[in-house]
């Protein structure tokens, strides 16, 4: 049985002797099992029932294969657990030389060959990889055998089973081959192994003529003439035309080999066959095996497509046709099968002969899987069709088109697409019906706005049109606010009818909301807003947002009026101070806002945050605002922590406070929150107030109120030892003047009595960078500078013992150092370091703390100088980071760290120049001093600043003490008409003179977007005094994208003025293209630079009221009224001085600034002009008395209301809203209700007839139209007493609604006839 089953294994245990009888049943069981050992059918030898050793055969390499691939092996034997040991049968020998009495037997079996007829010994070499060629081996077995080919030995290589037969013409060549090729190094070193090959009992017979059988074999082979002899059985192999023959005696085979036979007439050839090499040994006459050729299949370019576009089918085929040993090449539809390697390891011949009819048999099957369909369409069907099919489409199916032929195919599984092509022909048969339809269809557009269509859809418009007409298409288009009706012409006029008739009976109502409402509604879900607000509260209304108004929609105005109350009840908006970004900016805080959120906003945004002006707007529906609100302001005001520092102008005011005023501030100040610091230090008087900010502004209000209540009286003491002799008795004074008239009386230096307007000194050298940024030198107290942060020169260990850091420590107090210790925690710094911490008690917020280098310390200058740059801009880079605008850098290591002062000079001023250069666009940072209190240090950083910025130096003015501002002022070139002061201080003056002779620091010029200087009469007078360089400089500093509304900033050149800003002025255009506001937004830029420029005065002409168009009232009053806006807004530390000039020739403007002047004198507390002298302090009474601030000007208080009577124009008025006296209609067109309409326009007109037919009770509101109010109220005339008194108290009433801030004009002329008959005139 060995011949059948060639593929042996070596299997070796540790059984014992008596287990040793039913092993070989346990072994034929094991291994024949798939599960247990991956084998397969085998045969088991097991002869010797001692040994431990036994060898299992199989019929197929593969199954041997996975056999060895088993990692181990194990067997229950009597309750016992065997391992097994399975190795190859070569590797065995490799291990253990065959026993002596195997030798002795192949001794034996030679011998006997050898005294019989001389017969070939013969040996198989095993494990012939494929690069040992037949000479190789041939080559080896000399060396080995020391015997030569052809003439001892011949070779004959099977190379499909890496296998060759060594025939040996003598018993000892092969001896002595088997023995010696163990031990030979070549031979190992290939892992090739030998053994003898004994004979063998078959043959196989070639070349049978067709109709042969097994019966007719076996008779011919057993006759004794053909060399025969018994036959024991005969394998006839069809295909090949051959048969094996299988005999009782092996010399039988041998004898038959050695003959010449002839079947049937027909001469075939007999050679010996070996089952366990399953192939005969055909020596010279074996045929050289030979891998067959590749052949090409074609397949359907579009399946080849598919196949293409879709890589795991191709994986698919290439798989499966890889068990039949093809490897595809699917590189075009002539698709190419080639064998595949593996094929040259298969050893049945048969396979390979017949490779190509299966390997095509087998491809054909597969592609009979996939198919494709071609479908002629028309384009016009097709693109109907086409989103059906698409998306019914699966993966395994794709849509080619080809319309340039008209077709469409699809490819890819036949079962789907044979499913597609069934959808695609339904498809397009109703496309065709469609394009049908739509050949005789018609479309009708009717404007409507969204609101009008989400009206007609809750009213279940679109459904009944539907229900009513199939196949009508009803498309309404937002963008272009209009819905389309496409469908036969019947059903189109018929639907656009039904919607014309609902548009018609629609009502629609504008209402102004808060800018924040807008943005949420914005982000709000429209539908369910509109259900909550209006469906589900039976409202039949709709609104929409244009130009951030409200527009309601509906069919009735009780649901317009339900749904404005709905709107105005369920949307709000709150907002909270967030100065404090640190706050915000906390992780609690965030995660408060995204809780809220997600709270709220779950289902839809029912609330959303907006920070503007440094300040959290929270908008949305009420009961959600009113939570995060609440919950938010309570936040921030209890996690922001602040210092304030009221700086007031003696130590007798906080000592007065501190004692006197005690009970006062003590019962108004939470003081287990706020910590309040009277600081009575001659040099910086203050009263600092720390704690969370809710709590320190409250008590900034209470201590500020007490201060400005105080009254400060300095006396100045001239003769000698009045001083000395204060001094002694200082202790009676102070207590006598405190116990008679409750004053505190205190001695002083003179200087340390502070100054409102001294708080920065007058900088020697100024330079304004391109950037915007500000760098100044000044000679200054750096201790007592109201800027954001001062910059400390400080030490390693930030120890504040001398110098620059002992001033600060001693004017900032011991918190400072307090603040340092802890930051450092024990270590220390490096030169070129630098950290922050609040500023304790000075004025500033912020002390950055920068340790410079020692210069004894380097033997290298560019190191320190790195090191010194590196502190200057890393301490601008943190001033830029906490948000500041200001900062006072002194000259760091300059003093006892030894710095070269003009080089430290020098760096410094490099350093804060290329630091501005990296800051963004965006930057906060805007005023940079580098201060000093000594001459020499200041003259050196002056000197370093111009140097470095020669062509940016802007003239100092000479300093002017505040004393002497408050008597002289800037003295204007001109007649003073007009003049009056804010309560801040800021001096607004009418002057008539020439623009170009004004001496104020900067002049205003209005000029075109082109800049040229010679257009309009200011430009060309200030062109004319200044020289023609003011041309070059006005090209050279603008930039290349000005428009509108942007100014220029140059020098003056020959002026007396130090700059000149060319202001970008709109043309008027009858108040079109939002040109006032562009001229207010400009009026306001000039004044905020000239501040920022650190200017005292500067001088405006009348911009607009020549060629430009403005009418000269509405000139005039943005020009005031932003000049006081600016001063209550900014509080301007700089300017004090603001003119408007006009030339002596324009009139008209000289009328109507001194008109404008008038009529805002009740706007200022300080009305510098006085006809009558101040009004009487009045008493607790209600109703003040008359005083007359102006000549034809009465005013007298009633309450908090100031009445004011006067002569002028209703219509030049600005105030919020003027009182028109009309009839029961509205259209009275006489007297001053003729001038307001007619000044009004025609649209005013239009809608008080409008709301003239809806409900009112005598009054209504409209917009203003052309006039400069922002309303007009207008009342239905009465001629009796109470009729008159029901007027006014209507408007005031209605002005109270609306929440005016001004009282209205009355034009009434019956109040007149009133106070005649009651004798008041």
């Amino acid at each position: 049985m060995a011949e059948e089953y060639p593929y042996r294994l070596i299997v070796d245990g540790n059984w014992s002797q008596a287990a040793g009888k039913n092993i070989k049943n346990k072994l034929q069981i094991y291994f024949q099992s798939k599960k247990k050992s991956n084998g397969g059918d085998c045969d088991v030898e097991y002869d010797d029932k001692d040994s431990t050793r036994a060898i299992v055969g199989f019929r197929n390499p593969e199954i041997r294969k996975q056999v060895l691939e088993k990692t181990s092996h194990e067997l229950s034997v009597d309750n016992e657990t065997v391992k097994l040991k399975v190795t190859l049968p070569e590797q065995a020998e490799s291990k253990v030389r065959l026993p002596n009495e195997e030798n002795e037997k192949l001794k034996e079996a030679i011998s006997d060959e050898e005294s019989s007829e001389p017969q070939c010994m013969l040996a198989v070499v095993e494990n012939i990889g494929d690069n040992i060629s037949r000479d190789v081996l041939i080559m080896m077995v000399e060396n080995i055998s020391n015997l030569a080919d052809g003439e001892d030995f011949t070779v004959e290589l099977i190379s499909e089973i890496n296998k060759a037969v060594v025939s040996f013409r003598d018993g000892r060549g092969i001896l002595h081959f088997l023995e010696k090729c163990r031990t030979h190094g070549r031979f190992c070193q290939h892992k090739l192994t030998a053994k003898h090959l004994g004979p063998t009992k078959s043959i196989i017979v070639e070349d049978l003529p067709t109709n042969i059988n097994e019966d007719m074999i076996c008779l011919y082979f057993e006759r004794p003439q053909n060399g025969g002899g018994q036959v024991e059985k005969v394998t006839l192999l069809v295909e090949e035309q051959s048969a094996i023959v299988d005999f009782l005696d092996h010399k039988v085979a041998e004898s038959v080999k050695e003959k010449t036979h002839v079947i049937q007439k027909t001469t075939v050839k007999v050679y010996l066959y070996y089952y366990c090499l399953g192939t005969a040994l055909y020596g010279k006459d074996r045929p050289q095996w030979k891998m067959p050729d590749a052949f090409v299949e074609n397949i359907d370019e579009h399946v080849f497509k598919f196949l293409q576009k879709n890589a795991s089918h191709i994986d698919l085929i290439s798989k499966e046709m890889a068990d039949h040993f093809c490897g595809i090449d699917f590189s075009n539809p002539a698709v190419n099968i080639a064998p595949s390697s593996q094929l040259q390891h298969h050893k049945q011949t048969k396979d390979v002969n017949s490779w190509e009819k299966k390997a095509s048999d087998t491809f054909l099957k597969i592609m009979s899987q996939y198919k494709s369909f071609k479908n002629h369409v028309d384009h016009s069907a097709w693109n109907i069709a086409k989103e059906k099919v698409i998306n019914d489409l699966p993966t395994s199916v794709i849509l080619l088109p080809e319309l340039d032929k008209n077709m469409i195919i699809l490819a890819g599984v036949a079962e789907n697409v044979d499913k597609i092509q069934e959808i695609m022909v339904s498809a397009m048969t109703e496309a065709t019906r469609i394009i049908e339809r739509e050949k005789n269809s018609v479309m009708e557009k009717v404007a409507m706005t969204t609101p009008v269509y989400y009206l007609l859809k809750c009213d279940g418009f679109e459904e009944r049109s539907t229900m009513q007409y199939p196949d009508l298409k009803l498309n309404f288009m937002p963008k272009e606010k209009c819905l389309n009706i496409c469908g036969l012409s019947t059903e189109v006029y018929a639907t656009k009818s039904q919607v014309l008739e609902k548009i018609m009976i629609l009502k629609k109502k504008a209402i102004e909301l808060d800018m924040f409402i807008v943005q949420y509604l914005t982000k709000a879900d429209n539908n369910l807003l509109f259900h909550k607000m209006f469906t589900s509260k039976g409202i039949h209304a709709a609104y929409e947002i244009s130009q951030g108004v409200l527009n309601l929609t509906s069919s009735d105005e009780v649901a317009l009026s339900a749904a404005e109350r709905q709107v105005r009840n369920t949307l709000g908006v709150r907002n909270t101070n967030a100065d404090d970004y640190n706050v915000i900016q906390k992780k609690e805080c965030i995660q408060l806002m995204d809780g809220l959120c997600r709270e709220l906003n779950s289902e839809n945004v029912t609330v959303s945050f907006q920070f503007y002006e440094k300040q959290l707007f929270i908008a949305g529906e009420n009961k959600s605002v009113e939570q995060v609100y609440e919950k938010l302001y309570d936040f921030i005001n209890r996690n922001t922590h602040i210092q304030e520092n009221i700086v007031v102008k003696s130590s007798a005011i906080v000592d007065f406070i501190k004692v006197r005023k005690a009970d006062t501030w003590r019962k108004n100040i939470n003081l287990q929150e706020v910590i309040i610091d009277f600081d009575v230090r001659m040099r910086r008087p203050s009263i600092s107030l720390a704690g969370p900010k809710f709590y320190v502004q409250d008590a900034k209000k209470v201590l500020q109120n007490l201060i400005q209540n105080i009254y400060l009286e300095c006396l100045t003491i001239k003769k000698a030892g009045a001083k000395k002799c204060f001094q002694k008795e200082e202790k009676l004074y102070y207590s006598t003047v405190l116990r008679d008239y409750n004053c505190v009386v205190m001695l002083q230096e003179k200087e340390a009595i502070l100054d409102e307007d001294d708080n920065i000194t007058q900088p020697q050298v100024k330079v304004c960078l391109p950037s915007g940024v500000t760098i100044a030198v000044c000679k200054a107290d750096i201790c007592s500078l109201p800027v954001d942060a001062v910059v400390n020169a400080s030490n390693e260990d930030l120890q504040h013992i001398g110098g620059l850091a002992g001033a600060l420590l001693e004017a900032a107090g011991p918190e400072l150092q307090k603040m340092c210790d802890q930051l450092l925690m024990g270590k220390k710094l490096n030169p070129g370091d630098v950290v922050i911490t609040k500023a304790g008690k000075l004025p500033c917020k912020y002390v950055i703390h920068a340790v410079g280098p020692r210069w004894s310390m380097f033997s290298n200058s560019e190191k320190a100088i790195f090191l010194l740059q590196k502190a200057v801009k890393t301490s601008l880079k943190i001033a830029e980071d906490h948000h500041l605008k200001s900062i006072a850098i002194p000259a760091i290591s300059s003093g006892i760290f030894g710095f070269p002062l003009d080089l430290c000079a020098k760096t410094i001023v490099k350093a804060v120049h290329e630091q501005c250069e990296m800051l963004a666009e965006d930057r906060t940072l805007k005023q940079i001093y580098l201060v000093n209190n000594d001459d020499k240090t200041v003259t050196a950083m002056s000197t370093a600043l111009k140097n470095r910025h020669p062509n940016k130096i802007i003239r100092a003015n000479p300093r002017v003490s505040s004393s002497e501002k408050r008597v002289s002022g800037k003295a204007p070139v001109g007649e003073k008409l007009e003049s009056m002061q804010t309560k801040e201080g800021l001096m607004i003056s009418l002057i008539k003179g020439n623009i170009e002779e004004a001496a104020t620091d900067v002049i205003v010029n209005s000029i075109d977007v082109d800049l040229e200087l010679s257009k309009g009469a200011v430009s060309q007078a200030i062109l004319k005094a200044a020289g023609s360089k003011l041309q070059t400089l006005i090209q050279k500093e603008a930039s290349s994208n000005l428009k509108t509304g942007d100014i220029v900033k140059t020098e003056a050149c020959a002026l007396s003025c130090r700059l000149v800003f060319h202001a970008i002025s709109p043309y008027w255009n009858n108040g079109q293209n939002n040109s006032q506001e562009i001229l207010q937004t400009l009026i306001k830029t000039c004044l905020t630079e000239a501040e920022n420029e650190q200017c005292s005065s500067v001088t405006l002409p009348a911009i607009g009221t020549g060629n430009l168009g403005f009418p000269r009232p509405l000139v005039a009053s943005i020009m005031i009224k932003e000049a006081i806006s600016f001063s209550r807004r900014e509080k301007s530390m700089h300017l004090r001085d603001v003119h408007f000039i006009v030339h002596s020739s324009d009139s008209q403007s000289i009328q109507a600034f001194t008109t404008e002047f008038k009529n805002s004198q009740h706007l200022v507390n300080k009305p510098t002009v006085k006809q009558s002298g101040t009004p009487p302090k009045g008493n607790a009474d209600f109703i003040g008395h008359v005083f007359l601030p102006n000549l034809g000007v009465y005013q007298m208080t009633i309450g908090p209301i100031n009445l004011e009577v006067l002569t002028g124009d209703i219509t030049k008025e600005t105030t919020d809203a003027i009182v028109n006296s009309s009839n029961d209609d509205f259209t009275l067109k006489s007297g001053v209700s003729k001038a307001i309409l007619d000044q009004a326009g025609p649209m005013v007109e239009r809608e008080c007839q409008m709301l003239a037919t809806q409900t009112q009770n005598g009054l209504i509101v409209t917009k203003s139209g052309n006039l400069q109010c922002t309303y007009i109220i207008h009342l239905a005339g009465r001629k009796d007493a109470s009729g008159i008194k029901e007027m006014v108290k209507q408007s005031l009433q209605q002005c109270e609604h609306l929440s005016y801030h001004q009282c209205p004009s009355l034009p009434w002329e019956l109040p007149q006839i009133l106070f005649q008959r009651t004798g008041m005139t």
